[in-house]
């Protein structure tokens, strides 16, 4: 039409040379996703079936504020190397959003290893850690100036476990198993 020629009933297929989103690798295209809101990744994700995955991989993935609570919880965990990493980018990154109560379940409780790195946080007051293995730097709540509330239930303790808050006002250890041999 624009060059004076009529358009003709078939369309042609365009050939396009390296200039696909869809060519990037997933782990590029959730990372291009945490720099949107999240309405918008959402939106964005039911475009495709190959989308629909890629906002677990968003570790950025928030609104423009700091997140009052979280509550992650999770089922089917087959503790393969990338679930493991990527279930533990999550939870270090909602820490790092300056979440303030933050809730982490294992609904399965069969054993889910996270990080063992102290845990920094000037924000967060209440954690619930239900069904996740415990190392001893993990439980080192001393750089959490405001934590009162932590609650541990049916985890597991790999090693000796020394808690250590100069904030905390309620604890809570239930039905959890002890590794003293460790």
């Amino acid at each position: 039409m624009f060059d004076g020629m009529p358009m003709c009933g078939r369309r042609k297929k365009v050939a396009v040379s390296g200039g696909s989103i869809d060519a990037l690798p997933d782990d590029i295209l959730g990372h291009i996703l945490g720099f949107l809101p999240a309405p918008e990744a959402v939106r964005i994700c039911v475009l495709a079936r190959r989308w629909r995955v890629l906002w677990k991989r968003a570790t950025s993935l928030r609104g423009h504020t700091p997140l009052q609570m979280c509550d992650l919880r999770f089922s089917h965990f087959y503790d393969n190397d990338d679930e493991l990493l990527l279930m533990n980018q999550w939870f270090w990154h909602v820490v790092t959003c300056g979440v303030r109560m933050f809730r982490l379940e294992n609904l399965r409780h069969d054993g889910f290893h996270l990080d063992d790195m102290p845990l920094v946080s000037q924000h967060l007051t209440r954690l619930e850690l239900v069904g996740v293995d415990l190392r001893n730097r993990l439980c080192d709540f001393s750089s959490c100036p405001s934590l009162e509330h932590l609650e541990i239930d049916t985890c597991y303790w790999c090693s000796d476990i020394n808690i250590s808050s100069e904030s905390l006002k309620h604890l809570a250890i239930t039905y959890c198993d002890l590794d003293i041999w460790a």
